[in-house]
């Protein structure tokens, strides 16, 4: 399959997944208060740091092997990726149960405790859901790998939305998202063993060997990037209550658009930016590697833009009037956007060299620690200590990309102006600004907020698309990509009437 039409089905895949996650936070913050929402969210907020610190990144290991492995190996090779996973569950879910009282006292809500321990089961159920996606995807089988990831996150948004409707507390909610992700888990995880027969299911310690040295850099890196990640969260849950994290947690977010887009397109180049290093094409991986990225910023910039001049109306339109201040910790993050046009580590795990990814990692994390600690302490549980880990966490991002641009030209041996196609991308990135800036001095001021958000998207989609097209900013491929759920509805139509 080619790389754009597998980079539209992944792509089309996770926005459903992220769209079913932010209408979850939108319809839960209405059904119950912000102490309830606050503390649903520490529960994850919990585990997605513990499975991150010891999580050996072993999803990411299938896409680097799977495509250099025969059908064979294919059983051997999953054999070890389900016991490891099986281990990290294990030791993830013992963290959670037996130290549910230490976190709970932390984090001044006892209430959390006994929603820790019900939860403590779940590593057994997402260490095998992010497998799934990965097998599939590395097989040239991204359907299947968007309908087991989407169904996942809409059985999860469903059974929250449903239980919490009908008055049930949260204990129920987390043993009814435990119980249909293992549903989900169970039949993924049956279709991938499908899918590897008639291979030999057994351990090889040279595989392991092999294994362990493509992801001990990532897991290092997935270590000091789940603090880095989670830090900001972390103080906020450590210095404020339940509540005020409710409101910082919902803005303090990354546009979901960010990581559906780049993850998509990440994972749909990683098969062939495989095989061509694996062929020394080195120069033909990093061109693709590019024009990902110039792919990617015709979205990404134009979101950055729009969605900067909109934060605060945005905020009260998804989570209500209460959560008005979270448009400043999501405006900071929003400054991140520009240097998200690319996964910058997908090149060099492609290359194998995954080394300067965990020094990056290590680099990002010393930067937040320092900026986030310092401003809140200072702040004093002010607006300063509010948005202070928001700005940390940005500024160890802007370092961590400088960081992995410059050894990206070192490995590669291409000076810095040539690892990406800079013109390209800092024209995209002014026109956007510049439309941003047009609706955000539209003065709306008396209309409401449904009204006012529907005109500016209205004018910046209008200005920016017709701006794009008179500079020829648009390939013609990506012409025919936007003209296609026009063509499909004709055809549709067509098929109607005959």
């Amino acid at each position: 399959m080619r790389i754009r039409s597998r980079s539209i089905i992944i792509i089309i895949s996770r926005t459903l997944r992220q769209a079913t996650t932010i209408g979850l936070g939108v319809v839960l913050v209405r059904l119950v208060g912000k102490e309830v929402v606050g503390t649903y969210n520490q529960v994850f907020l919990v585990y997605m740091f513990l499975a991150g610190m010891l999580s050996l990144q072993i999803e990411h290991s299938l896409y680097y092997f799977i495509p250099k492995l025969g059908r064979e190996e294919r059983a051997t090779l999953l054999a070890q990726t389900f016991l490891i996973s099986l281990v990290t569950a294990a030791l993830v879910g013992g963290m959670m149960f037996f130290g549910a009282d230490l976190i709970a006292r932390r984090f001044n809500n006892p209430g959390l405790a006994p929603l820790l321990r019900i939860f403590s089961l779940y590593p057994f159920v997402e260490r095998f859901a992010i497998l799934i996606p990965a097998f599939m995807i590395s097989l040239d089988r991204p359907w299947r790998a968007g309908v087991y990831s989407l169904a996942e996150g809409l059985g999860r948004a469903a059974v929250v939305i449903g239980a919490v409707a009908l008055g049930y507390n949260l204990s129920t909610v987390v043993w009814s998202m435990v119980t249909v992700g293992a549903v989900v888990v169970l039949v993924g995880c049956a279709d991938m063993v499908r899918l590897s027969l008639p291979g030999r299911w057994r351990l090889k310690p040279r595989l392991v060997l092999e294994l362990w040295r493509f992801s001990w850099p990532l897991w290092a890196t997935m270590i000091v990037g789940v603090i880095n990640v989670r830090f900001d969260k972390l103080l906020i849950s450590s210095f404020f209550d339940p509540a005020d994290f409710a409101v910082y947690y919902y803005g303090a977010l990354e546009l979901p658009v960010v990581a559906t887009v780049t993850a998509g397109v990440g994972a749909a180049m990683m098969p062939d930016l495989v095989t061509l290093v694996d062929k020394g094409r080195q120069s033909d991986a990093l061109n693709i590697w590019q024009e990902g990225a110039r792919k990617c910023s015709l979205i990404i910039f134009p979101c950055f833009a729009f969605f900067l001049a909109v934060a605060p109306d945005l905020m009260v339109l998804l989570y209500g009037g209460g959560y008005r201040m979270a448009a400043w910790p999501f405006s900071i993050y929003l400054c991140a956007l520009p240097i998200r046009v690319a996964i910058y580590a997908t090149i060099f795990r492609a290359m194998g060299k995954t080394g300067p990814v965990a020094v990056t990692a290590v680099l990002a994390l010393i930067i937040n620690i320092v900026i986030s600690t310092t401003l809140v302490l200072v702040g004093r549980k002010s607006f300063l200590s509010f948005i202070g880990p928001s700005i940390g966490t940005v500024c160890a991002q802007f370092a961590a990309a400088a960081f992995l641009i410059w050894q990206l030209g070192r490995i590669m041996d291409v000076p810095v102006r040539r690892v990406l196609r800079w013109k390209e991308l800092g024209g995209t990135f002014l026109l956007s600004v510049v439309c941003g800036l047009i609706v955000f001095l539209i003065p709306l001021s008396g209309l409401a907020v449904p009204v006012r958000l529907a005109v500016r998207a209205g004018v910046f989609t209008a200005v920016l698309a017709s701006a794009a097209l008179l500079m020829r900013m648009i390939h013609d491929d990506e012409k025919e990509l936007l003209m296609m759920p026009i063509r499909t509805i004709r055809r549709i139509i067509g098929r109607k009437k005959t």
